[in-house]
C-alpha cells in the first residue's frame, strides 16, 4: 500500500464524514425521520475519527528529520495569520453584533471584544507552544 492510496482513504473518509454530518444537520429538508439525525451524526464522527487515525499513522511512519527553516517560518506565518484573523474579527464584533440581535451598549461590546481577543490569543499561543 503506497502513500497515495492512504491519502485517498483519508480523503474519502473525511469527505464521507462531512457528507454524513451535513445530512444529519439537514435531515428534515431531506425528508429523513428525526431518529436518523443521531445515527448520521454518530457515523460522521466515526468517519472523521478514522480519517484522523489514518493521518496520524501516516505521519508516524514518515521519516522525521530536523525541522527545516522553511517549516519554522511556515509556523510563524501561520501563527501571525491566526492572530490577525482573531484581531480583525474582534475589531469587527462591536459593529456587527447589533445586527445579530445583541442589544448591549457599545462600550460593553468593546470590552467583550477585548476580552475575547485576549482569551483566544492566549489559547493560540498555548496551542502553538504545545505543538513544539
Amino acid at each position: 500500500m503506497n502513500n497515495s492510496s492512504k491519502l485517498r482513504k483519508e480523503d474519502l473518509l473525511l469527505l464521507g464524514g462531512s457528507v454524513l454530518m451535513m445530512a444529519s444537520i439537514f435531515h428534515k429538508p431531506l425528508g429523513l425521520p428525526d431518529y436518523m439525525e443521531g445515527i448520521l451524526m454518530l457515523a460522521a464522527v466515526l468517519f472523521l475519527f478514522f480519517s484522523h487515525r489514518l493521518r496520524q499513522r501516516s505521519k508516524l511512519q514518515a521519516p522525521s528529520g530536523s525541522p527545516t527553516t522553511s517549516r519554522i517560518t511556515l509556523k510563524a506565518k501561520r501563527f501571525w495569520l491566526i492572530i490577525a484573523v482573531v484581531a480583525v474579527s474582534s475589531v469587527a464584533f462591536p459593529f456587527i453584533s447589533p445586527y445579530t440581535g445583541t442589544t448591549l451598549p457599545f462600550p460593553q461590546l468593546v470590552i467583550i471584544s477585548l476580552v475575547t481577543f485576549v482569551l483566544v490569543a492566549g489559547i493560540v499561543v498555548v496551542t502553538i507552544r504545545r505543538q513544539k
